[in-house]
């Protein structure tokens, strides 16, 4: 029989998740519920109590009660069901979770869901769910539900909220998984529109070769994404191709992701890095006249295509530099000097060679001796720059690589 791990506050929030978990289980499927509340004692009795939570990251809720510090209990709360949730798995002994939270509560259920394995069904209904990946970093494939009202109580809307949530999380986890698929080194790959054709073609080469191929949107939080995968070592190597979210966040904070190219050269797998559509910045309609003097592309009808200049260029050339300096791993930095996306490039409409140069030269004065840079005549969308893209991973990431 399937089991669901519940997590959630059960002092506070204890009707609606008895309510849920009655739910999953008249679907034949068990549950091990999970209390992480510590304002009271719980309205049901759980399986695992919250100071049984925290005892697994070696603090005493009780102590830091008595010292009236709520803010530490939460935080021992979410270091211990990381610990919690990790052994469950490890043990077999859930299948998928569920959680239920608003502010607080939601914070820990982003931390539990956050070291569960891709693929496990993991689940998350939460007052907060509208804002997504800024408030939900590093969650993965986890589904975000909003529950439209609070939780005070069971009422029509939030009744059907979790009855849909609990029909689905026990959907996912009775559905029979497809046996796994990659046997070829694992190569993760930031890809963008502008670079599009680039990474198809590189995503064709590999495939034939044997190498199994993992696309992000470099969106900022595809990038997040990316980074936080690498991190956990499924990937064998890193094609970064498209590296345009530390431009994106260094011209409108928010709006890309600054700990991009990061999390490869922390632990050491091999990498290709190519300032990939670092020639455009996304600017949402409304702000269009805080850039006056600019070029500018429309890109649909809420986004405009803003053209990097000398000046940004510079900056980000030296920003992506000093994080390839901290590499640990063979790293190799690729420049196309023919352009760097679609709207760059001879006879494109927002070709600008000064730019691109300035860029170029920022990179090449400022990595270290140890990463190789290699220089292609050719526009990232070329297929010669694919090609000599791929000769460079089968190089650092070859397919015999126990």
């Amino acid at each position: 029989m399937k089991t669901i791990a519940i997590v959630g506050t059960f002092d506070s929030k204890g009707e609606e998740f008895l309510f849920l978990k009655k739910e999953i289980e008249k679907n034949n499927i068990r549950t091990i519920t999970i209390d992480i509340g510590i304002k009271g004692p719980a309205f049901f009795t759980p399986d695992i109590q919250a100071k049984e939570v925290a005892a697994y990251a070696g603090k005493d809720i009780d102590e830091l009660l008595n010292q009236k510090k709520p803010a530490l209990c939460m935080e021992a709360e979410a270091e211990g069901i990381q610990i919690l949730m990790k052994k469950l798995v490890a043990e077999h002994r859930i299948d998928g979770m569920i959680g239920m939270g608003g502010g607080q509560g939601s914070s820990v259920l982003r931390c539990a869901v956050s070291v569960l394995p891709v693929g496990m069904p993991k689940m998350i209904v939460s007052t907060m769910a509208m804002a997504g990946g800024k408030l939900f970093p590093g969650v993965n494939d986890t589904y975000l539900i909003n529950s439209i009202v609070d939780f005070a109580g069971l009422n029509d809307i939030l009744v059907s909220v979790i009855e849909n949530a609990a029909g689905a999380i026990c959907g996912m986890v009775r559905q029979e998984k497809q046996p796994k698929m990659c046997k070829g080194p694992k190569i993760a790959a930031s890809m963008f529109g502008k670079t599009t054709p680039c990474v198809e073609q590189v995503r064709k080469i590999l495939e034939q070769d044997g190498y199994e191929f993992y696309p992000f949107h470099a969106n900022g939080m595809g990038g997040q994404a990316m980074e936080d995968m690498i991190t956990t070592g499924f990937f064998d190597g890193v094609a970064d191709i498209t590296t345009v979210e530390l431009l994106q966040d260094l011209i409108i904070p928010g709006t890309g992701c600054s700990q991009r190219v990061e999390a490869a050269g922390k632990i050491g797998i091999p990498q290709i890095v190519v300032p990939g559509a670092m020639d455009n910045i996304n600017v949402f309609d409304g702000m269009k006249n805080q850039f006056p003097g600019r070029r500018f592309k429309k890109h649909n009808a809420e986004i405009w295509t803003m053209r990097s200049n000398v000046e940004e260029n510079c900056k980000v050339g030296k920003i992506l530099a000093d994080k390839l300096n901290l590499a640990k791993g063979k790293t190799v930095l690729m420049l196309p000097l023919r352009g760097l996306s679609m709207i760059s490039g001879d006879g494109m409409e927002l070709n600008d060679r000064e730019a691109d140069e300035a860029l170029f030269r920022t990179l090449k004065e400022n990595v270290s001796d140890k990463i190789e840079i290699v220089e292609i005549d050719a526009h990232i969308n070329d297929p010669k720059f694919a090609e000599a893209l791929c000769k460079q991973i089968e190089n650092i990431v070859p397919k015999n690589r126990e």
